[in-house]
Formats: structure tokens, C-alpha cells, sequence
């Protein structure tokens, strides 16, 4: 076996002679290399010069390599004008942090973004599905599924899919429904539900003429007032 680091500096600058050397050995085994390599930029947390623990004092935690980034902020320490509190960040909290602005930003641009635009025509075949005994539990789970579960429109196909055990043209449907209802908006390559969508309690699993559903419809979906009363409402 060769010692890649008889020669470290050969190697790493790609000399051809000791490469060869080294695939003409039955067997190349690594035993590791002086040289060290230029740390990349890194949060506080992660330096590998000044490890942070949770019993470290102010001073400790305070120190940082000329390649440290406060977690925080997302720039350099020295451009930091809080590191005496961003300092002890830990990686989870640094990571719930960029959670919480990325769903911020998110909510951001759903408030942002363009209604539907006119209701669904009569004859559509979302209005078709919607009048359809089994689009309550469908809305329902679906939403559901967006809001807790994952955005992805193969996901919802395949969870639809098993539950109501329908074939995919069915969760389709849904979907453009939703959309057309302006419950649903794509973002980003992804399905998110728009806020102030009104999910409402699971519905009963009865068909379309027994009386606990249409008792149901009556309290979970939201009541859209005559014509007259609306604009009584708004003058």
C-alpha cells in the first residue's frame, strides 16, 4: 500500500507521477494528510476552532474564528451588532429561526397573490364535483392534507387515492375545484392553502340525503348572505 502522504503537496496539486504510482499499487489505503484545509464560513455553532457548549461563560461564548457568521443575522460576527446575544445561538434554534422567515415570507406571498377571478360557471365540472355527495369529506381531507402534511399535488393524489380508494382522475378534480373556489394557490411549484380557507370540522361519512349532514352543512360551512343583505351590510 502507498502512503498518499509521503507527499501530501504533490498529490494535491494533481502530480501525475505519484498518481500513477499510487493506481499501480494492488491496494490504495488513506492514512490521512497534514495539510489542513481552509475552513469554510460557518455559523458560530459550527466552528470547528471555538467549539460552543452550554456551560461556556460570556467570554467563551463570545469568541469566534475570522470565519464565523452569526446564525441570526446571516453575516459576518463583526457585522453582527448583537453577537453578545446571537453568540449562544444554537443550531435549532437557528434553524427554527429560518423556519419561521421562510413561512413568513410564504404567508407573504399567498397574501399576494391574485384572486381566481370569476366563480365557477354552472355547467363546470367544479361546480359538478362540488354538488357531488362526497365533496365535503374530499375538501376536507385535502386541506387537511396541505396544511399539515405536505404541498406536493403527487402526495395529495396518492393520499386521496388510497383513503377514498378512487382512481387519480378524482383527486384531479379536486384540486382544480380548489383552485377554482380560490382555496388552493400554487406557489412556487407547490399547493398552499390560502389563508382564511375554511377547513370546519371533519363531516359525518353519510351519504347525500341523511339529516346529521345536512345538519353538519348548516353549522361548519360559512353562510353567504342574500344579495339584499350583503349590500344592506356594506352601506
Amino acid at each position: 500500500a502507498m502512503d498518499l502522504c509521503t507527499n501530501p503537496q504533490a498529490i494535491c496539486q494533481g502530480d501525475e507521477a505519484a498518481a500513477s504510482a499510487a493506481d499501480d499499487d494492488d491496494e490504495v489505503v488513506y492514512v490521512g494528510c497534514k495539510r489542513r484545509a481552509n475552513p469554510l464560513p460557518h455559523a458560530r455553532h459550527d466552528c470547528p476552532e471555538f467549539e460552543l457548549d452550554a456551560g461556556d461563560g460570556d467570554a467563551s461564548a463570545r469568541r469566534h474564528c475570522s470565519h464565523c457568521w452569526c446564525a441570526v443575522c446571516g453575516t459576518p460576527v463583526e457585522a453582527c451588532t448583537s453577537w453578545g446575544a446571537h453568540c449562544r445561538t444554537t443550531a435549532a434554534q437557528a434553524e427554527a429561526l429560518a423556519a419561521a422567515k421562510r413561512a413568513a415570507a410564504t404567508k407573504a406571498k399567498l397574501q399576494a397573490a391574485p384572486a381566481a377571478g370569476a366563480p365557477p360557471d354552472a355547467s363546470s365540472s367544479a361546480v359538478a364535483l362540488i354538488l357531488d355527495h362526497r365533496w365535503l369529506q374530499l375538501r376536507f381531507d385535502a386541506l387537511s392534507y396541505l396544511l399539515h402534511c405536505g404541498q406536493d399535488e403527487d402526495g395529495l393524489t396518492a393520499t386521496l387515492v388510497g383513503v377514498h380508494e378512487v382512481d387519480a382522475s378524482l383527486p384531479a378534480r379536486v384540486v382544480s375545484a380548489l383552485r377554482a373556489t380560490d382555496e388552493v394557490v400554487d406557489l412556487d411549484g407547490k399547493l398552499h392553502v390560502r389563508p382564511g380557507a375554511e377547513i370546519g370540522p371533519p363531516p359525518p361519512l353519510l351519504g347525500p340525503s341523511s339529516r346529521p349532514l345536512h345538519a353538519w352543512t348548516s353549522v361548519a360551512l360559512p353562510r353567504r348572505p342574500p344579495p339584499a343583505e350583503a349590500a344592506a351590510a356594506a352601506a
